[in-house]
């Protein structure tokens, strides 16, 4: 065969491959159904996970700004709303977590709660009244029953141990943030959670401890919970202190390269007599910043 005839039979060939590859692929194609249209969900700006209490997000909501900001941060799939009993509503793309303050009082509201539709549980495990003396000393005992019975209802656990359950222990030196790390008290609670919430709050006016402290306690927790996600606790208004958006955006720049993402507190007199007014202004001022920082700044 010559060269002109090899090359014309090598060309017809791959055109009848070709044309027979388009009509199995036509075919496939058409017995394939249609996939459904999937519901469209607002992405978090900062490509963070941000949690806020629905009390929170009201007052944040009570303007047409912070409306538009709620939206835009708490109604997207990397959002947590931390509910009340029975709260049901819905906040678009977010998931929802129920909020207690003792394996107590998770063990005697379930399963009454699941009603709500949330995914997460958390234990806000803290050296106050609500939370039982035995649950503040034997914290990686409370914290896996708490784990154990959020299973058996399809929960996730969301663990948010005060720094001053150190207080409940022996204290080792003056400083209620070192004795918590010595104390790990973080890996024993972050052991048995899907998601660990840092609240350092009360060192958020130095935005050098805040940092400081956030990344030893994500450490512990990762350490012990390679998996974990771990959020930071900010306030707009802890125990009366005013803060500044300004400092605020500082601890987050400070830690984003940290953890997963930021829990907004929004403290009202109601449940946080020692925080004063609420101060929602703050929460608006600082997200708005944040929003203009995403690009450059922020993760995604």
């Amino acid at each position: 065969m010559t060269a002109s005839k090899r090359a014309g039979t090598i060309i017809i060939a791959a055109f009848i491959i070709l044309i027979a590859a388009s009509a199995v692929t036509v075919f496939e194609s058409a017995k394939k159904p249609a996939s459904a249209p999937q519901p469209s969900v607002t992405p978090s700006p900062s490509g963070k996970t941000w949690m806020i209490s629905s009390s929170a997000y009201d007052l944040l909501s009570s303007s047409t700004s912070g409306q538009a900001l709620a939206q835009k941060f708490f109604n997207s799939s990397r959002s947590i709303i931390v509910v009340g009993s029975r709260n049901a509503q819905s906040y678009g793309g977010a998931s929802l977590a129920l909020y207690f303050t003792s394996f107590a009082d998770f063990e005697s509201k379930m399963p009454t709660e699941t009603t709500s539709g949330a995914q997460y549980a958390v234990f806000d495990d803290e050296n106050w009244r609500y939370t039982p003396v035995a649950e503040q000393k034997n914290i990686d005992l409370y914290f896996q029953k708490f784990s154990n019975l959020a299973q058996q209802y399809g929960l996730k656990v969301i663990a948010s141990p005060s720094p001053d359950l150190a207080n409940a222990l022996p204290r080792k030196t003056s400083s209620l943030y070192s004795d918590y790390l010595s104390d790990t008290i973080a890996g024993s609670a972050a052991k048995w959670s899907d998601v660990f919430d840092i609240q350092a709050q009360g060192l958020q006016s130095d935005p050098q401890k805040y940092a400081t402290f956030v990344s030893a306690v994500a450490k512990q927790a990762k350490e012990i919970n390679p998996g974990i996600e771990v959020v930071a606790s900010l306030s707009t208004n802890p125990s009366s202190r005013l803060v500044s958006p300004q400092t605020l955006l500082q601890d987050i720049q400070l830690t984003q390269g940290t953890v997963d993402g930021y829990w907004l507190n929004i403290p009202q007199k109601s449940s946080c007599p020692s925080c004063g007014a609420a101060n929602p202004l703050v929460a608006i001022q600082l997200l708005s910043l944040i929003e203009k920082e995403a690009p450059n700044s922020m993760p995604n």
